[in-house]
């Protein structure tokens, strides 16, 4: 089941995301929610990625890649409808994305950098705690 309010999502995606990936306080985030298809570009903190989103007058209108600065590759992530937001993790391993596939509701996730780790996606992921949490009682 999709997350139905957009002002949740992005707390949502910044506690799961410090959840998945925890930080020092020297690693404290410096970066902000980069909007697509408004901009076309999200630099990761360590200047070594950069998400590119690419936009076409056919389907899949929006497209984003990520850019490996240092190893010159631009392997495609994945395809969008309507509207995302992404937001790097201070290590510039992963980031947070909020997909707004429809005006009441987003696909909230984790990518990583990593080819072979898959997305996180946070529904699912909230919904096995919670379940978790009711079988102890808590």
């Amino acid at each position: 089941m999709p997350i139905r309010s957009r002002r949740l999502v992005t707390p949502l995606v910044l506690a799961a995301l410090s959840v998945c990936v925890p930080f020092t306080r020297a690693q404290q985030p410096h970066t902000k929610p980069v909007a697509f298809p408004e901009n076309s570009r999200a630099v990761s903190p360590n200047e070594r990625y950069v998400l590119i989103g690419v936009d076409a007058d056919t389907e899949p209108n929006h497209t984003v890649f990520l850019e490996d600065i240092r190893l010159k590759t631009r392997p495609k992530l994945f395809n969008y409808e309507r509207h995302i937001e992404v937001l790097w993790n201070p290590d510039s391993e992963s980031f947070a994305l909020s997909d707004y596939a429809a005006s009441d509701y987003s696909h909230c996730s984790i990518v990583s950098v990593a080819e072979n780790v898959p997305q996180v996606q946070i529904w699912d992921e909230m919904i096995k705690a919670t379940a978790a949490n009711e079988c102890l009682g808590s």
